[in-house]
């Protein structure tokens, strides 16, 4: 078995023989309504955000003799959690604490580390925050808001590189504005259509591939590829010892993955941003429609917004770079020109066509990077949401990234170029 915790925490399990216990016949089965699902699932939730601390432990069955996997999920209200995957040869440990996240893996030969901040991570802003609120307007009397801090996702996802061509997504990550501890039980979409065994919701993936979730406790208690992992052990509100929370020094020659975790920190914020505007646009739409230019407009400025900090973010260390080799650019070329200027005014005119030519070199380097970036948008797999209504969404938030860009990126690293041409030639 693989863990992979640079990206999700991603626990994979290899194909072996589907053991008969597996199957979830023991219970009668019981088809349920959407309705039904988001009923049960909210009572979960509720009884879920009354809990203080909780150290839940999984087990991978049927694994290779000596070779047992373990997984430890432990929380402690408000901030602080541990996801841990163990086993013999591999040890993968992600801490939220206090805002801050840390990584520790071992790996028998060598390690990885990092220590990565999430609460400006996950953050977007007041631009953002405002043009979202005045776009679709919520009430929100704050009685479900947990605070910021961690939360733990669990569910099975496809991997094609995997013989059971699924694997298991295991996520800590942080919440600017928590509704829910465990995200599963916010996924309503993804428990519709499971089947209900008597105290059990079971949702069929493919093939073998299911996942269990207990209507007692509100946790993942079973995930079944071509072998199972079961909730083994389950301490709720009990004192978790301190020493869960104690992050250790890194091995010796343990390479720092500090910039991949941001960056991949950086891309689920990201998604996280994007589906809470789709989801609200969506809904915004069942009252004015979608092609409502008001509408439309308070949209577009809520991705302008959005991708106003995307880009800055992603493309910071770009954006600066160009403005460095434009200066440089600059300097090089008027020292060149600027001895003949003194001599003879008419070089002045060679040096504006120079000037005017590397400013055309930049404006299609910028336009470029701007369609490549919009380009690469793609509406979010939201199955709730008709396709139709996705497109229309995504075709207005490529515009707002668009206006994102030329605000935020192409016109200060325009204007550079030109106070710096400016004051290299010397005109008033």
């Amino acid at each position: 078995m693989i863990v992979r915790i640079v990206a999700l925490a991603c626990l994979v399990i290899p194909a072996a023989k589907p053991a008969g216990q597996d199957a979830p016949s023991a219970s009668p089965k019981e088809s349920i309504s959407e309705a039904e699902v988001s009923r049960l699932l909210a009572e979960l939730a509720q009884k879920a955000g009354a809990i203080d601390s909780f150290v839940a432990t999984y087990r991978v069955e049927e694994a290779d003799e000596g070779q047992e996997h373990v997984m430890v999920l432990s929380y402690d209200a408000p901030d602080r959690a541990r996801l841990e995957s163990r086993r013999p040869d591999v040890t993968n440990n992600l801490w939220l604490l206090d805002g801050r996240m840390y990584m520790r893996g071992e790996f028998g030969q060598g390690g990885i580390k990092a220590e990565i901040e999430l609460d400006e991570i996950f953050t977007f802003g007041d631009g953002f925050e405002t043009a979202l609120r005045e776009a679709f307007p919520v009430a929100e009397d704050g009685s479900d808001d947990l605070g910021a801090g961690p939360v733990f996702g669990l569910d099975v996802v496809p991997d094609e590189s995997q013989p059971s061509g699924y694997a298991v997504n295991a996520s800590l990550a942080w919440n600017s504005r928590r509704t829910h501890v465990l995200t599963w039980l916010s996924n309503v979409e993804g428990w519709t259509g499971a089947s209900r065994y008597e105290k059990r919701l079971v949702r069929e993936v493919g093939g073998d591939a299911a996942i269990g979730l207990s209507l007692e406790s509100g946790f993942v208690d079973e995930i079944r590829l071509s072998k199972s992992m079961r909730l083994v052990d389950l301490r709720v509100n009990e004192d978790v010892p301190e020493s869960v929370f104690v992050v250790p020094s890194a091995e010796p020659g343990a390479r720092d993955v500090s910039a991949e975790l941001s960056l991949q920190q950086l891309r689920m914020a990201s998604a996280m941003a994007r589906n809470k505007v789709y989801v609200r646009a969506a809904k915004r739409t069942e009252t004015a429609g979608i092609e409502d230019a008001a509408l439309r407009a308070k949209m577009q400025t809520v991705f302008r917004e959005l991708h106003a900090v995307v880009l800055i973010r992603h493309y910071g260390d770009w954006i600066e770079e160009t403005k460095r080799r434009s200066a440089a650019s600059i300097q090089e070329w008027t020292e060149k020109f600027r001895e003949q200027v003194r001599n003879d005014p008419s070089a002045r005119e060679q040096l504006r066509l120079r000037s005017t030519a590397e400013r055309e070199s930049l404006v299609h380097t910028l336009d470029k990077a701007r369609e490549a970036y919009v380009a690469s948008l793609r509406a979010p797999a939201l199955r709730r949401i008709d396709a139709g209504l996705l497109g229309a969404i995504a075709a207005v938030e490529r515009n707002g990234a668009s206006d994102a860009y030329e605000r935020d990126v192409a016109t200060p690293v325009l204007r550079d170029f030109d106070e710096g041409l400016k004051a290299a030639i010397g005109d008033k």
